[in-house]
């Protein structure tokens, strides 16, 4: 529709495509760094690795909902749409990249 391609330009200044871009790195920073942040947490306080996996889930659950939130922000109008349409397109990358680093499947 050229009607939603004008106006996402017209909101956000950006094509759609990098729009979503960068909302996804967006969501993947986030949920990169509250890896990090998590794992010096279990480092400095010795918690158990059986935690690890409740903890990658939340930091990918924070990622996913940062990438959304940023992209319905900008949008406005019909910003659950694209907020749900980036946060699910985030948390498919983010699980890809974990699926191709691990040596496990999904848990």
């Amino acid at each position: 529709m050229n009607y939603d391609k004008e106006f996402l330009k017209n909101k956000i200044g950006k094509t759609k495509t990098s729009f979503i871009i960068l909302s996804v790195a967006i969501g993947i920073g986030v949920t990169f760094l509250i890896m990090l942040l998590l794992s010096v947490i279990m480092l400095m306080f010795n918690i158990n690795d059986s935690f690890s996996a409740p903890f990658a889930t939340v930091s990918l659950a924070v990622g996913s909902f940062a990438s959304a939130f940023y992209s319905a922000r900008k949008v406005g109008s019909r910003g659950y749409l694209v907020g749900l349409i980036v946060g699910v397109i985030s948390f498919l990358v983010v699980m890809l990249i974990s699926l191709l680093v691990s040596k496990d499947s999904i848990s």
